[in-house]
């Protein structure tokens, strides 16, 4: 042993290098160029099982969503509760106090109570009844649904279960006298030997092609009305109203045409289910291109802004009437077509600059 430090010693010899052929030979697999290695798969994942996209990966959600909606039910439940308890503790303190002040005080506030109950009883059936017929409407379009379905196509029962159904949707406009002349042809027409979708399609043709027509033009007078007046308003407030007051009419007037007669509770309903059936989410910037489009460019630039956004709005309107025609239809579009957003911009636009 040496003091040397260790640095000085010579370095050992390194083993001579093989050749490529030599190497490869004995180190195993011969290894992948590198473009063929960005395209090669590991054996694990090879050895996968093919998977759909989006099926089967996603987590059950069914039971957390069933929580979460008896929470909101216990939630509002106990606060309507809470709501009345307190109304009715008020209305008897104010109605002893009264009686205490003098008899015919006491009564007077004891009647006004029994009106407002009487009231409410009222405008609560009324929206019970509109519930149900909105919820009928909603099962003839599930049944067609189902009797239109491949398997049902050549069933006998299918076939007298669509004649029902078909009587059912007639009853619904038994006191339109506009459409008398319909339902007689409709009831001359239709026969045993009509399957399910053939019964299905004749309703849809002769029933209620006239008052998916009729519907149409409610929903183009209602987008040129939002249009004209929204273009007009001088202030964005107003534009709001406006917009809120002519949909929340349109969708009223979509209802009753197709016989559901909504109340307020209901109309909320078929409101909610028509924004989703009209996809509104990102209108504004296409509904501006939209707008360009369709007036041209020299008169877009001459109108201004303020006629595009009206054509925005109209066209919100537009699909949300749309929406409330596949709300309230007691049978879904099959053999009728269905009303497109296109057709109804091009018909406002001609509306609009008098073409």
């Amino acid at each position: 042993m040496t003091d040397r430090p260790r640095i000085f010693d010579e370095p050992a010899a390194t083993p001579p290098r093989r050749p490529a052929a030599a190497h490869a030979a004995a180190s195993g697999p011969l290894e992948l160029p590198e473009a063929a290695a960005l395209t090669a798969r590991p054996a694990e994942e090879a050895a996968l099982p093919a998977t759909v996209p989006g099926r089967g990966l996603m987590p059950d959600l069914a039971p957390g969503a069933a929580t979460r909606r008896t929470g909101r039910r216990l939630l509002w439940g106990g606060l309507g509760g809470l709501a009345v308890a307190l109304i009715g503790f008020e209305t008897w303190d104010l109605a002893t106090r009264a009686f205490a002040h003098a008899d015919w005080l006491g009564w007077m506030v004891t009647g006004l109570g029994v009106a407002t109950l009487g009231g409410l009883g009222i405008l609560g059936g009324a929206e019970i009844a509109a519930l149900r017929r909105l919820a009928r409407v909603d099962g003839l379009r599930d049944e067609a649904e189902r009797l239109v379905a491949p398997d049902a196509l050549h069933d006998p029962a299918a076939a007298a279960d669509a004649a029902a159904l078909a009587a059912r949707v007639a009853a619904l406009y038994e006191a339109r006298p506009g459409l008398a002349a319909a339902r007689a042809d409709f009831a001359a027409q239709l026969t045993d030997a009509h399957d399910a979708a053939e019964a299905l399609a004749l309703t849809e043709r002769l029933l209620l092609a006239p008052i998916d027509a009729e519907a149409r033009r409610l929903v183009l007078l209602a987008a040129r009305d939002t249009a004209l007046a929204t273009a007009a308003s001088p202030a964005a407030l107003l534009d709001a109203a406006v917009v809120l007051w002519r949909n929340a009419r349109l969708v009223r007037e979509v209802a009753a045409l197709y016989g559901v007669r909504p109340g307020r509770i209901a109309s909320l309903k078929i409101v909610r289910r028509s924004l989703g059936a009209a996809a509104v989410a990102g209108m504004g910037e296409a509904g501006q291109d939209t707008a360009v489009d369709a007036l041209g460019g020299g008169l877009a630039a001459a109108v201004s802004a303020r006629l595009g956004q009206g054509v925005v709005n109209g066209l919100v309107a537009a699909r949300i009437g749309l929406g409330a025609m596949e709300a309230c239809r007691p049978l879904p579009f099959r053999a009728v077509k269905r009303p497109r957003t296109t057709d109804l911009r091009r018909d406002m636009m001609r509306m609009l600059t008098g073409n």
